[in-house]
């Protein structure tokens, strides 16, 4: 049964360096989720703070006059676009 034995003791040293790589990667990714996270936080704060162009800030506009009308948005640009 020698070969049994040297087969678990194979098993447990594999296993062993599985968890030790296991924890580094572990590491590893909370590491890059961390840096990811940071980035995408950054991105979206600096997107918040761009100005809405101007054709957008006209669109809301003509959408806020239109509320007043009772005209669907649709049909108060079909009105003004035709």
């Amino acid at each position: 049964m020698p070969n049994l034995r040297n087969n678990r003791e194979s098993d447990q040293q594999d296993s062993s360096a599985e968890n030790n790589v296991d924890s580094t990667t572990v590491k590893n990714l909370v590491e890059v989720k961390e840096r990811l996270g940071f980035g995408l936080r950054s991105m979206y704060r600096s997107v918040l703070e761009e100005p809405l162009p101007a054709d957008m800030l006209a669109l809301l506009d003509k959408l806020e006059e239109t509320e007043g009308t009772g005209q669907s948005p649709s049909q108060a640009c079909q009105d003004r676009c035709d």
